[in-house]
């Protein structure tokens, strides 16, 4: 216990633990700290207005100590989930890291991260003050409010539910967000009719938290909710920014295309099959997008009807993400009609596109992308290369001679990178002399593709 550890109490630590700076001290009036109240708690309120970080911390960290004690603190616990601060533990002494020794494996923390665990240690009275201050934290801090709630658990469930009906976009989107951490059954039919609410947001979040339920009673409320969307692209053209982001450049058009692909994603992972017909419905839509996302949702199924969706998305450049994700169902579905455009793709600028591409092209295992592989052992990504290496040896015997033609070749990368990959291949170790291993494959071209049949 924190308390027994130090002597002398609050001094103590404003005297050792560190010199972390910063301004952002709570922003409620001194006035408001309650008069009649336990001292060493009152003391503790007061150190949450410090101008130095660590020790507003530390007051948090001594108020989660005391418990119920504590409670008359829960308000100012709350607006110090605003102060995002960054403490570092280089910055402390020995005393103040072991002082703050459950938050020093990482590099920094914050006053919020300590008072997000004080309002838990305090109790259940901090439950309905944290849902009330959802709507109210920045943005980038409301998270800790909803940490602090998920850790309540299901003795959180039943006011979370509740706040499926606030009145504030931010309140219900947190409120999905913790239930889906909790998992609480008594969330399911409430969050069902969460996917009418008209915020993007929230029915973003709320979609992914019937994913995280895996329950599949979501299905056909998710494809009536989808159908319900695709039939009206109207809200796909408003170029108004989406307020409550956290980012100055996200447009409603955007979110609202996010919630139908995330819809789509959803239909796919549940991989129940009433979803198949609205999904190859959504690959006549207009927008590249929406059919880009049908076709991962369908790949899930393995429906070939995705494949030149698929290949459509994988030669787009400008939508973020995209291409690797297309590559990577394009192996999952081992089409033939994949091979030419993902061999293409192996020289593409996006390491991540040409990863995917190259485990993509060893699951399919067409002869004509082996020529093409070899070529990529010149690449500059030491790791592209071990996954080329890794999809010849798995095509095997048939990689075999033309790895050996690659010892020919002009550049010492590719001659190299040959002689390793037919070295585990074949368990022959000739290093990159093309002579000697013509002469082996000559003499044992018959035998070894006897043996490897």
């Amino acid at each position: 216990m924190i308390l027994r550890r130090i002597k002398n109490g609050i001094i103590v630590f404003m005297l050792f633990v560190g010199v972390a700076m910063a301004k952002a001290q709570t922003s409620i009036p001194k006035e408001e700290i309650p008069e009649y109240i336990n001292k060493k708690v009152k003391d503790a309120i007061l150190m949450l207005y410090s101008k130095k970080s660590d020790e507003r911390a530390f007051g948090a960290l001594y108020l989660g100590e005391g418990g119920s004690l504590s409670e008359p603190a829960i308000p100012f616990l709350i607006d110090l989930l605003n102060d995002a601060a960054e403490i570092y533990r280089n910055q402390l002494t020995s005393f103040g890291q072991n002082v703050f020794h459950q938050y020093v494996s990482s590099n920094s923390f914050s006053p919020s991260e300590v008072a997000s665990n004080a309002l838990v240690k305090i109790g259940v009275a901090s439950i309905e003050p944290l849902i009330a201050s959802l709507e109210k934290l920045r943005v980038d801090t409301r998270w800790y409010a909803a940490k602090a709630l998920i850790k309540f658990g299901q003795q959180a469930g039943a006011p979370l539910i509740n706040a499926l009906q606030h009145r504030h976009f931010q309140a219900r989107w947190m409120a999905v967000y913790a239930l889906g951490r909790i998992k609480d059954e008594r969330a399911f039919e409430p969050l069902i009719a969460a996917l009418k609410d008209e915020n993007a947001f929230v029915k973003r979040e709320v979609i992914e938290t019937l994913e995280r339920f895996k329950d599949n009673r979501a299905v056909e409320p998710i494809i009536n909710e989808l159908e319900n969307m695709l039939e009206d692209n109207s809200l796909l053209a408003d170029n108004r920014l989406a307020e409550g982001s956290g980012t100055t450049t996200t447009t409603m058009a955007e979110l609202n295309l996010e919630v139908r692909k995330e819809a789509m994603f959803a239909l796919g992972e549940f991989k129940d099959k009433r979803a198949v017909e609205p999904l190859s419905n959504a690959l006549n839509n207009p927008i590249p997008e929406i059919r880009f996302a049908a076709a991962c949702a369908l790949a899930e199924f393995d429906d070939t009807r995705a494949v030149e969706h698929l290949i459509e998305a994988l030669k787009r450049k400008d939508v973020l993400g995209s291409r690797e994700v297309a590559a990577k169902h394009l192996g999952r579905l081992k089409d033939i009609r994949a091979v030419e455009p993902l061999i293409y793709a192996l020289n593409d600028r996006d390491r991540d596109v040409k990863i995917e591409a190259i485990i993509s092209l060893q699951n399919i295992g067409d002869l004509r992308s082996v020529e093409p592989l070899v070529n990529a052992l010149n690449d500059k990504d030491k790791y592209v290369i071990e996954k080329v290496q890794g999809a010849l040896e798995k095509i095997g015997k048939a990689a075999i001679e033309p790895l050996i033609e690659a010892l020919k070749n002009k550049n010492s990368t590719i001659r190299n990178n040959a002689a390793s990959t037919l070295n585990k291949i074949t368990k022959n170790n000739f290093g990159n002399k093309y002579d000697i291993w013509h002469k082996w494959w000559e003499e044992n071209k018959d035998i070894f593709l006897d043996k490897t049949e």
